[in-house]
């Protein structure tokens, strides 16, 4: 009798610890159904635009924040804050590194702040079209533009296309370069946008978009460097008058992220990440090439007047921004050489 008892609690105690174990390996299972990688935890990931969620950029920002939600199964977890409710994108780029935000999508121009020679974006006939549809020269490109902020903990991981910017006057029909000499033409940008100003004898004056109209009306400037979009949205066709050199100068929105943040993630979720980025900004830079395009026959078809520079014309005006180029290569002369050497 006392051996049968002896037995039954033994077989008791092991079946109580086979139980544990089933436990335990259900529970395990269910938390990697929750998302995450193999140890089943997940990164926070904050996004910031100053721009309100129906501008492109912001709607493409939501886009991506819920695409790297489903391609890494929930193991990122976004939180997307438009509009500027948690930063301006300046100060967003300001605050990376410090884990308040991970990722902020500003002009280009603001990158100026950091390093002048991030203007290699803005330079004459600098980017192209057909560059930036080319996904191995995005891939270099970004391996230039990433070192040069790099010492404030941002990596560039792709470009968004503004537009293709062209001159917009009221009173004075524009033709060629020639014409804009002495006018006074609100442009954004920075350093080396101005520098392309002074190139062309023009007098750049910074002024708010809103203001554009009536400062064209009242004579307060005689042009405005915009695209397409603000010229049909803000201006509208009584402004009657463009002059477009294609490439001049291709306006962008630069992606960056938090490099620290990146390297903490596992490999397979960065891939994912500039896998997604390179995905959405090709197509971005294919959409906005067609806006510009239908914009423009919309406008002429409403009955504005736009000259188009003739491409046979566009190597000389290259040659004519050369002190621009030069200006740049003297103070940033490996950047630049990288920026030939790509653009071969």
């Amino acid at each position: 009798m006392k051996k049968n008892i002896i037995l039954f609690a033994l077989l008791l105690t092991l079946t109580m610890i086979a139980a544990c174990g089933e436990n335990e390996t259900t529970s395990n299972s269910s938390g990697n159904d929750n998302g995450g990688d193999d140890s089943g935890e997940t990164f926070e990931m904050i996004l910031s635009s100053e721009v309100p969620e129906s501008h492109f950029k912001s709607k493409l920002m939501k886009e991506f924040a819920e695409k790297i939600e489903k391609r890494t199964d929930g193991g990122i977890k976004t939180e997307f804050f438009p509009a500027g409710q948690l930063y301006s994108d300046i100060d967003a780029l300001q605050s990376i590194g410090t884990g308040a935000v991970h990722s902020v999508w500003p002009v280009s121009v603001q990158l100026e702040s950091f390093n002048s020679a991030y203007g290699l974006t803005s330079l004459p006939f600098g980017l192209t079209d057909e560059n930036m549809l080319d996904p191995e020269y995005r891939s270099n490109l970004m391996n230039i533009l990433t070192p040069l902020v790099e010492p404030n903990g941002m990596e560039v991981a792709g470009l968004l296309r503004t537009t293709d910017a062209l001159f917009i006057s009221q009173n004075e029909e524009m033709k060629s370069l020639e014409d804009l000499k002495g006018m006074k033409i609100r442009m954004t940008g920075g350093k080396w946008l101005l520098e392309m100003a002074k190139q062309i004898d023009a007098s750049a004056i910074g002024l708010p978009a809103s203001e554009m109209s009536t400062a064209l009306s009242q004579g307060t400037i005689d042009a405005v460097y915009s695209s397409p979009s603000g010229w049909d949205t803000i201006l509208g066709t009584s402004v009657p008058y463009g002059y477009y050199v294609p490439g001049l100068n291709i306006l962008t929105y630069s992606i960056v992220l938090d490099k620290e943040w990146m390297a903490s993630l596992p490999q397979d979720y960065q891939e994912e990440i500039y896998k997604l980025i390179d995905e959405l900004s090709a197509n971005q830079w294919q959409e906005s090439i067609d806006t510009d395009k239908a914009l423009m026959e919309k406008l002429e078809e409403d009955g504005a007047t736009i000259h188009t520079e003739a491409k046979d014309n566009i190597e000389i005006l290259k040659e004519e921004m050369q002190p621009v180029y030069d200006a740049f290569e003297s103070e940033f002369p490996d950047i630049y050489s990288q920026f030939q050497e790509l653009n071969k």
